[in-house]
């Protein structure tokens, strides 16, 4: 990658396995220092490089999830809470700020929210994560990402717009992209770029290996599209873990998948079994459900619509299964390693 910092190593391999037993949990629970100050350091080189594969690195500072009404959202801190400045503007734009470090995050959010309701919090610090939770402007509207810099559903951690498919052999993979109307791709040795009429944004996709473009393809189906990938070489890795964006070394992912659970319930939003290895273990060993309310927002009136969340999303889908269902089979080949 032209002397680009490989992403397994900014992500992963810093980090111990959740596998790896209570010990190893642990610290992915409580931070070590030597942790913590790795990924500053790493986070400000790839802040020094500007390139296009820095830039998807830098999208794992953050994660979101939405429900009809809200969307919640978790930042990665470089210091202490108490340093960090945050601030969200009318009519949506977020800046969250450690004193000495440049800002994570300063960007507009895509949808405006709603001016009559404050923006909510809970603190991670163990984790150096901070969540917030905004309220819609247009309750019911799907927000399609959450910040206007971003691509279609980046670091959404409950609506993927793709699914795996079946292997055709060690270096080809094969998934299905959800779109509704005319839709497209374009597929060079770097990127995936999927386009389709309905949506305000491309999805992009990095791919963590290269690829192939002469001997990959892509076909529409009533579904939306298919797409064949041919990497040139492949590490026998999690099929998650093909895409840079979909890495969650800093695990604002897990946190935001945790947080959702809290929030809109299992039986609105998704079952525990379903939700990350790592998030399962962190339920198991630190939250059982007596003392998940110190990580509950203060606003409770998610529950006031009995819906199911994945079900709402899945309305523009006519005839299609929930997206949340299809998870089993990639739950039992997701690494991890965060």
């Amino acid at each position: 990658r032209g002397g680009e910092m490989e992403s397994d190593e900014f992500y992963a391999a810093h980090m111990p396995s959740a596998s790896e037993g209570s010990e190893a949990l642990a610290s992915i629970w409580e931070k070590p220092a030597a942790v913590r100050e790795y990924e500053r350091s790493q986070y400000a080189a790839l802040r020094e490089s500007k390139s296009a594969l820095s830039a998807a690195q830098l999208r794992n500072c953050y994660a979101w999830t939405q429900s009809k009404n809200s969307v919640t959202f978790a930042v990665w801190l470089q210091g202490s809470l108490e340093e960090t400045t945050v601030e969200v503007r009318e009519p949506g734009h977020v800046c969250v700020e450690t004193e000495g470090f440049a800002a994570v995050i300063d960007d507009d959010l895509s949808r405006g929210i709603d001016p009559t309701r404050d923006a909510d919090s809970v603190s991670w610090e163990h984790m150096d994560v901070l969540c917030f939770k905004v309220f819609k402007a247009v309750p019911g509207e799907r927000w399609e990402r959450l910040f206007t810099s971003d691509s279609y559903m980046s670091r959404a951690a409950d609506f993927r717009p793709y699914e795996w498919l079946e292997r055709d052999d060690e270096t080809s993979v094969r998934l299905s992209v959800r779109a509704v109307g005319p839709a497209s791709a374009t597929i060079t040795s770097e990127k995936l770029v999927v386009s389709c009429a309905a949506w305000e944004a491309p999805l992009v996709k990095h791919f963590k290996w290269r690829v192939d473009p002469e001997a990959s393809s892509w076909t529409t189906t009533a579904a939306g599209l298919e797409l064949n990938l041919a990497f040139e070489t492949m590490p026998d890795a999690p099929e998650r873990r093909l895409f840079v964006e979909d890495e969650d070394g800093m695990l604002c992912g897990v946190v935001a998948e945790m947080m959702a659970l809290i929030d809109y319930g299992e039986t609105r939003w998704r079952r525990l079994d379903r939700l990350s290895p790592v998030a399962q273990n962190l339920f198991a060993a630190f939250l059982p459900p007596h003392l998940r309310d110190q990580y509950a927002f203060d606003d409770d009136d998610e529950f006031d619509d009995p819906q199911s969340i994945l079900d709402w999303w899945d309305d523009q889908y006519p005839g299609r299964d929930d997206p949340g269902d299809d998870d089993d089979d990639d739950d039992e080949e997701e690494d991890d390693d965060e």
